[in-house]
């Protein structure tokens, strides 16, 4: 029997069913991804209705606001991949050093990469800066390694 076959009517299910016989409705249980998504419900509003979010949407933020958001996401990609890489080095187990480095190698080939393209369209400069508070907090996580 597969695993969810327990949750489904017998009628659905190709049994029998016996003709006037009431059919039990299937129990609905939540999966991981709708308990998922119910727990960040307001973190999801939250994120989906702040200005900047809200003015990509609309087609009205302007452009030089848009490359800068690039520029410092750039600057911090690389300072999350040198975290990563502090992680990737008190790994417990073979398993979490796959995991985890296999996570830094999405950033360092793709996530980057795919950021310093759209920059670059975007007419911005790949050694541009990155906002202060960003950089701080990056740099305390590899500094410390916490």
């Amino acid at each position: 029997m597969a695993p969810d076959a327990r949750h489904v009517p017998a009628a659905a299910a190709g049994a029998p069913v016996t003709a006037g016989a009431p059919v039990t409705p299937a129990v609905a249980r939540p999966t991981a991804s709708a308990a998922l998504r119910a727990a960040g419900r307001d973190a999801w509003a939250t994120a989906v209705n702040h200005p900047m979010v809200r003015a990509i949407a609309a087609g009205t933020l302007p452009h030089p606001t848009f490359r800068g958001y690039f520029e410092q996401n750039i600057r911090y990609l690389e300072d999350y991949a040198r975290a990563i890489a502090l992680t990737v080095a008190r790994a417990p187990d073979r398993p979490a050093l796959d995991v985890l480095s296999r996570f830094l190698r999405q950033i360092v080939a793709t996530e980057i990469p795919a950021n310093l393209t759209f920059l670059l369209r975007l007419g911005g400069a790949a050694d541009a800066g990155q906002a202060e508070v960003s950089r701080q907090r990056v740099h305390f996580i590899v500094v410390t390694g916490s």
